[in-house]
């Protein structure tokens, strides 16, 4: 658990780029990267960052950062995240996806299901099968859930009193085109005090990691 990366901590958050979905009680907000310092910590988290990298590659890129709010009477999400061709490629892995908890996941809340292994089907969700394998995921405000961005899953519905919100995190390989454009909303003040980790997060190096991969190829 990372008790700085809970709700509270992280409660004033601009939602100027709030996307709500009709109809499903749903909302994303893209651009957190640029909300606040701790988003900033959270992803390029050393823990996140060792098993995303020791997957994906140290050159690896950040996709996306949003979160998402479930609000009370949210449906189940569905798979409408899985839109390559099929069937899918096994390898090498395409995404790592991190999903931050910033209040307890729960049943009633709309905690999120996972059916292990199904990362090796290379398909579309099969509702059925699914069904079948899908584990519920809780836990407390403040952990992270990795998973491997074939692997099936959903959200259960929001039958709560109360919105329920995480962050998500989405990892590639240098090779995958973002999913957000994460120049958006970039100040230079945020340059000055990135990383270089946080730099080679949002693209900054993937020439020279290109570069350095053509080198590895041509001395073979």
């Amino acid at each position: 658990m990372f008790e700085q990366f809970t709700e509270p901590a992280i409660a004033n958050f601009n939602q100027t780029m709030c996307l709500k979905f009709p109809f499903c009680s749903r909302e994303r907000l893209y651009g957190l990267i640029y909300k606040g310092e701790v988003f900033e910590q959270m992803v390029q988290h050393p823990t996140v960052m060792a098993i995303a990298e020791a997957i994906l590659g140290v050159d690896m890129t950040l996709s996306g950062f949003s979160a998402h709010i479930l609000q009370p009477g949210a449906s189940c999400m569905g798979y409408p995240y899985f839109s390559l061709p099929q069937p899918y490629p096994a390898s090498p892995v395409l995404e790592i996806q991190a999903i931050w908890m910033l209040e307890d996941f729960i049943e009633t809340n709309g905690a999120p299901m996972f059916a292990p292994g199904s990362q090796a089907f290379c398909h579309f969700p099969d509702p059925a099968k699914f069904q079948l394998l899908a584990k519920i995921v809780m836990g407390k405000a403040g952990s992270v859930v990795l998973s491997h961005g074939l692997c099936w899953h959903d959200t259960l519905p929001n039958t709560s009193q109360q919105p329920r919100v995480s962050v998500l995190g989405n990892y590639n390989p240098k090779i995958i085109r973002p999913l957000e454009d994460l120049t958006k909303g970039q100040q230079s003040a945020f340059m000055n005090r990135a990383t270089l980790t946080l730099k080679q997060l949002l693209g900054y190096d993937v020439l020279r990691a290109l570069l350095n991969d053509v080198t590895k190829l041509r001395s073979h």
